[in-house]
C-alpha cells in the first residue's frame, strides 16, 4: 500500500482528535455548476419565468392536441360502427333479394316447363274442337303474359342485386380505408 493511501485509510478509520486535526483535508464546499446560493438577479428571474411560460404553453398545446386526437378517434370509431351496421344491413338485404331471386327463378322454370308441356299437348291435340282450342289459347295467352311479367320482374331483381353488391363493395372499401 502506498503512503498516501495509508494516510487516507488512517484518516477514515481513526476518529480525529485535537492533535490530529492537521491531517484532515481543509476543503471548502464546491458550488454546483449553474447553482449559486446568491440571490437570483432580475435577468435570471426573467429567464426562469420565460422558460416556465414556454413550458406551460407547450403543456397546454400537448393537452389540446391530445384532446383533438381523442375527439377525432371517437368520431372515427362512430363512423366505423355506422359503416359496419350499414354493411350488415346491406348484406341482409342482398341475402333477402337473392332468396327472392331464387324463388322467382324457380317459378320461372316451372312456368317454362308448363309452357313446354302445354305446347306438346297442343301439338298432339290439334284435332280438338274449336271451343276447347280457344279456351287453351286464352289460357296460353294468359301464361305468356304472366311469363313476360315474371321475366321483367326477374330482370329488375337482378339489377337490384347488382346495385346492392356494388354498394357492399363500396362500403367494404371505405371500411378498409378507415381502418
Amino acid at each position: 500500500m502506498s503512503a498516501s493511501r495509508a494516510k487516507i485509510k488512517q484518516r477514515t478509520t481513526t476518529p480525529p482528535d485535537k492533535n490530529n486535526l492537521q491531517l484532515l483535508p481543509k476543503t471548502s464546499p464546491r458550488p454546483i455548476p449553474g447553482l449559486s446560493f446568491e440571490e437570483p438577479t432580475s435577468s435570471e428571474m426573467a429567464m426562469l419565468l420565460k422558460e416556465l411560460n414556454e413550458r406551460k404553453q407547450d403543456l397546454e398545446l400537448a393537452a389540446n392536441l391530445g384532446n383533438s386526437l381523442l375527439q377525432e378517434n371517437k368520431e372515427l370509431l362512430e363512423k366505423n360502427e355506422f359503416l359496419e351496421e350499414s354493411l350488415a344491413t346491406s348484406n341482409e338485404t342482398i341475402s333477402q333479394l337473392q332468396r327472392h331471386l331464387k324463388q322467382r327463378s324457380k317459378l320461372f322454370r316451372t312456368i317454362v316447363d308448363l309452357e313446354n308441356e302445354y305446347t306438346e299437348e297442343e301439338e298432339t291435340e290439334k284435332a280438338c274442337c274449336s271451343n276447347s282450342c280457344s279456351a287453351r289459347s286464352v289460357d296460353f295467352s294468359r301464361m305468356e303474359k304472366q311469363l313476360s311479367n315474371l321475366e321483367k320482374e326477374n330482370t329488375q331483381l337482378r339489377i337490384k342485386v347488382d346495385d346492392l353488391e356494388e354498394q357492399k363493395k363500396t362500403i367494404e372499401k371505405r371500411e378498409g380505408n378507415t381502418v
